[in-house]
């Protein structure tokens, strides 16, 4: 009797096994999934996970300046600047600021900063904290005559 009770749990057992890994199988699936759901406890209340930066942040000391050049000219700087942030200002008909780097003759393209359409004459301000660092020698401005370009930059010398 106790064998007939050892070989009925047996079978029954198998038969589950071989049910729930064929017939089943997706049942089963899916209730091991709604188990293993990990859930991040560190969201904010829109639901994203916080982060922070990682690394020393160091204030910027030194490398901001600005400029004024006129449409129709290049302004050379001193030196290489490398900047985290700009702010431009069009007025007069300027329609867009370009920064350079490079020699005159292989010089590159790093920036092209135009106004809204339409705004001839009107004055327009561009403030812009760059993601990544921006790093220009020249800088010509373009627009009708009499316009101008005002630029400015917080630079990246801890």
């Amino acid at each position: 009797m106790r064998r007939n009770v050892i070989v009925g749990g047996l079978v029954t057992i198998a038969a589950s096994m071989v049910l729930g890994s064929t017939v089943f199988r997706e049942e089963v699936a899916q209730a091991a999934q709604a188990i293993l759901l990990v859930r991040e406890q560190n969201v904010d209340a829109d639901g994203n996970i916080k982060v922070h930066e990682q690394g020393t942040v160091a204030p910027i000391t030194g490398g901001g300046q600005s400029l004024l050049t006129f449409v129709g000219d290049e302004t050379v700087v001193p030196e290489p600047e490398t900047a985290s942030a700009l702010i431009i200002t069009l007025s007069g008909g300027a329609r867009e600021l370009l920064l350079y780097q490079g020699d005159f003759l292989g010089d590159s393209l790093v920036g092209r900063f135009p106004g809204p359409p339409g705004a001839d004459g009107a004055t327009t301000t561009i403030s812009l904290a760059l993601t990544r660092p921006v790093k220009f020698d020249r800088a010509r401005c373009l627009g009708l005559s009499g316009g101008r370009c005002e630029y400015g930059w917080i630079g990246t010398l801890p």
